[in-house]
Order: C-alpha cells, then sequence, then structure tokens
C-alpha cells in the first residue's frame, strides 16, 4: 500500500511532463490514443515498452546499481 501512495505523486509528474512536451491536455492525449488503428496503436505500444526497458535497464545498472553497490577501487 505505501508504493502506491509513494508513486501517486510520480504519475502526475509523468502526466504533467508528457501534457508540456506535447502541448495537449491528457484528456485530448487519451482522445488521439484511442481513435488511432488497432495495428498502429499495438506497434506504438510495442515501440514504448522497448524504449522503456532499454533506458530504465541503463539507467538501473548504471546508476542505481553503483550508488547501492559501490565498485571497490582494486586491491
Amino acid at each position: 500500500m505505501s508504493m502506491t501512495l509513494a508513486a501517486i505523486p510520480g504519475c502526475y509528474a509523468l502526466i504533467g511532463i508528457a501534457e508540456i512536451v506535447s502541448g495537449l491536455s491528457y484528456n485530448e492525449m487519451s482522445r488521439r490514443w484511442d481513435r488511432l488503428p488497432r495495428p498502429q496503436r499495438i506497434a506504438l505500444n510495442i515501440f514504448l515498452l522497448l524504449l522503456a526497458i532499454f533506458t530504465i535497464i541503463p539507467f538501473f545498472v548504471g546508476v542505481v546499481l553503483p550508488l547501492v553497490r559501490p565498485y571497490s577501487s582494486g586491491g
């Protein structure tokens, strides 16, 4: 439950960033997404999933892991 409560501000922040970047309200983005043909929506979903995977994993490996378990300086 606490994870859900902690994620709510992040969700609002991501929605706000998407609105600023696109220049559209969340409702308008939703309407436009729903109007896309199904094959195009599926292709975009796969693209966004792959984009998320290939940005989150390098961030986790390059930034988060070194902070959690710093590498030894040799020796």
